[in-house]
């Protein structure tokens, strides 16, 4: 049983029993950008399988219950089963960490698979932190704290050209990385706007001119440990819907951003 928690970025531990297989569920023909989506996974977790094994599902609601708990996506050993509330149907980071189960064919969130391989490229953590404290080892209380504009911040775009039509129907993949700069480990502040309990960490906002798209990862945390010349990663997808001529996107880091990149489009 893989699953994806509502409220959390990814689910950490196998609940005890499986959720029945929903009544309302309605198979769907995996759409773009599901191959790509499904390289990516099989890139970082050093698995290959067809795809074509992997059924898809969508329930038509915001959440997949079990009664105490609301999932956004959950992977189904018997029948090698995906089913995703339909909010998040598009959502690459849940999709991801569901084919990453479907890959490895196991229900547990392991951390060499989950963050050492597939860290930022599929859903994982609480949805509050940018990682569960307890897997960290985290800098010392006078560690360095540095502002996000001291860290390296660069942008990765795929694929390239981007086609507004088939194969890619619009869908752009953001990789946001972000490098500590030192030999040692460091914290990075985290700024928060005034009575918000949370701050925006890793981001892409993605400018079509009249259209503009900013998604960003949040954190309660004030601080956010780095280990020594550590590079955080954070894959966020986007649709481009309007037929312009000309779209560019910049990387984002807390109040910190990179420079305005093209983003190559297909005509």
């Amino acid at each position: 049983m893989g699953i994806v928690a509502l409220q959390l970025a990814a689910a950490c531990t196998e609940p005890t029993g499986a959720i029945p297989f929903p009544d309302d569920a309605i198979e769907v023909a995996p759409g773009a950008p599901y191959a790509r989506w499904w390289t990516m996974t099989q890139s970082c977790a050093g698995h290959a399988r067809p795809m074509g094994q992997v059924h898809f599902y969508v329930v038509p609601r915001l959440s997949i219950d079990d009664g105490a708990t609301r999932y956004a996506g959950y992977w189904y050993r018997d029948g090698n089963r995906i089913v995703l509330a339909q909010p998040y149907a598009t959502d690459g980071a849940v999709v991801r960490h569901e084919m990453l189960h479907a890959l490895l064919q196991r229900g547990d969130h392991q951390r060499v698979d989950f963050v050492d391989h597939c860290g930022g490229i599929v859903d994982f953590g609480d949805g509050l932190h940018e990682e569960r404290a307890e897997l960290l080892t985290p800098p010392g209380p006078s560690s360095p704290v540095l502002s996000p504009s001291q860290f390296k911040i660069e942008l990765v775009l795929a694929p390239q050209p981007i086609a507004l039509t088939a194969p890619d129907s619009g869908w752009l993949s953001a990789t946001v990385i972000v490098t500590n700069p030192r030999d040692e480990p460091v914290w990075a502040r985290i700024e928060h706007a005034d009575n918000d309990s949370i701050g925006p960490t890793l981001g892409v906002t993605v400018d079509g001119l009249s259209t503009r798209v900013t998604r960003t990862r949040y954190s309660v945390d004030t601080l956010v440990a780095f280990g020594p010349r550590e590079v955080k990663r954070q894959v966020l997808d986007i649709k481009l819907d309007a037929p312009l001529t000309r779209w560019r996107a910049r990387a984002l880091f807390n109040a910190d951003t990179g420079s305005w990149a093209p983003v190559p489009v297909q005509r």
